[in-house]
């Protein structure tokens, strides 16, 4: 049986950004550009890689933030740390993973 979940999610036109697999699922960070970064790393990234992509979609990034990045469930699962990532569909929560001592 399908799953109407996914059915309704449609598309899997996003990309993960570490497989670059098709998905309609994502993990938001919140925290100083460092801690956004290192996200990408614990998925997978090259810190090279993780640095320019961050950089290049903010380039003047303020002090504290929240980003969200497209990742699949088996990506966010191998990294060992991290909650499975939300549908981006309305309705559904996108998690949000907070660096400590962050103040909003």
């Amino acid at each position: 049986m399908s799953n109407p979940i996914l059915q309704a999610a449609g598309s899997f036109t996003g990309s993960c950004i570490a497989c670059l697999g098709g998905t309609d699922t994502a993990i938001a960070f919140r925290g100083e550009p460092e801690w956004c970064v290192a996200a990408l790393v614990v998925l997978g990234l090259p810190t090279s890689e993780a640095v320019a992509t961050f950089d290049l979609a903010h380039p003047d990034a303020p002090p504290v933030l929240t980003v969200t990045y497209r990742v699949c469930r088996d990506c966010a699962r191998k990294s060992g740390k991290l909650p499975d990532p939300g549908l981006i569909l309305n309705g559904f929560e996108i998690p949000c993973v907070s660096q400590p001592g962050v103040v909003a």
